[in-house]
């Protein structure tokens, strides 16, 4: 059963702190629970199949007070004990609030790309659900069990090398070259349009560290994906070609993500916002992007690979890679581990897929 007792409000001020608007805040909790699931997991506090349930409170602000909050609790309970609490800074509502400003634009009252401050307000649902006592009700969540294999983290560390900012925050994923290499050639054989695909492998659990970690064995294709210069479209007919395609591999993969492409290289010679996004960040994960990694892909496990080309200068580009996945709730660059290579000597290719952040 997951509960909170409390509605939450944002309050959107300018930057002399004189008010602009109040809204309610529908927050989704969703994603700070599969955190602190994942943590209890990688603490081996929790097993696999396990039956959990959330608690969500206001950690209020400690200099204003009630009712403003710093941010909220996530209090993980099992069979009745208590395992782990969490706290989230009042960050997890950064893209309400940008969201909520964007009327205000519209009306004139902000000016686009304009600075602002926002703070969160906490009230009790206590009274409202007084009156629904006569009625009460109960509801609980059924979780499916995560797949995992039991494994060694060390042996995996062993024979493979960091890319990109690799932090304990993270739990470790693990990339093999071909992967890279197979996705590379997808994006070249794309053109002007965008390319991707779905990342499937397999969760490991380690009783040793403790620790729990993914390894990357392939990359299946979206097929039945309507591809733009600037847009991919995940379609029903993609996830079943998916799902065929795991079962006909019979390996007891599971999706562990998604990567799609940027090609900037022929973005730069068009004209309107694809001209313009060459400009900018090879790497970036845009609103759509996120829309479809919360919908699809909410496991706190879950990465999405995001390949690009970056130009060097002049007539020259390479590829670089960025990864993202969940940290806290929100949705963050992280590092993952170029699987299969350590010891060996890195090829001016390699080297190229890696974005040379080896």
């Amino acid at each position: 059963m997951n509960t909170t007792d409390h509605q939450y409000v944002l309050e959107l001020l300018d930057m002399a702190g004189a008010p602009l608007t109040e809204v309610r805040a529908t927050t989704d909790w969703e994603p700070a629970r599969q955190w602190v699931r994942l943590a209890a997991l990688r603490q081996h506090k929790v097993l696999p199949d396990e039956l959990t349930t959330t608690a969500i409170e206001p950690v209020w602000h400690s200099t204003v007070g009630q009712p403003y909050v710093s941010g909220f609790r996530v209090s993980l309970n099992a069979d009745g004990r208590a395992v782990l609490c969490m706290d989230f800074p009042i960050t997890y509502w950064k893209e309400l609030a940008q969201q909520a400003s964007a009327p205000l634009v519209q009306e004139g009252r902000l000016k686009s790309g304009q600075d602002f401050l926002y703070q969160v307000a906490a009230y009790s649902l206590e009274a409202d659900r007084s009156e629904s006592r006569a009625h009460p009700f109960t509801v609980e969540e059924a979780q499916a069990p995560l797949p995992c294999q039991e494994g060694r983290l060390a042996e995996h560390l062993r024979r493979s090398v960091p890319v990109g900012s690799v932090t304990s925050h993270d739990m470790p994923v693990f990339i093999g070259p071909e992967v890279l290499e197979e996705t590379d050639s997808l994006k070249e054989a794309a053109g002007t349009r965008e390319s991707g695909g779905v990342l499937i492998g397999h969760l490991y659990r380690d009783g040793a560290v403790p620790e729990w970690f993914a390894e990357v064995t392939a990359q299946i294709p979206a097929r039945y994906a309507p591809a733009e210069e600037m847009r991919l479209t995940f379609t029903p007919e993609t996830w079943t070609d998916v799902q065929a395609a795991i079962e006909l591999r019979a390996r007891d993969e599971i999706r562990l993500g998604w990567w799609h492409s940027h090609p900037r290289r022929h973005w730069s010679k068009s004209d309107g916002p694809a001209c313009a996004a060459s400009k900018g960040s090879a790497e970036f994960f845009s609103a759509d992007d996120r829309l479809l990694h919360r919908a699809v892909f909410p496991a706190a496990y879950s990465i999405g690979l995001v390949l690009a080309d970056t130009h060097l200068g002049g007539e020259l580009w390479t590829t670089s890679w960025a990864a993202y996945g969940w940290r806290f709730g929100s949705i963050e660059r992280r590092g993952f581990y170029l699987a299969g290579v350590r010891g060996l000597a890195l090829t001016q290719e390699m080297y190229r897929h890696t974005g040379g952040e080896i």
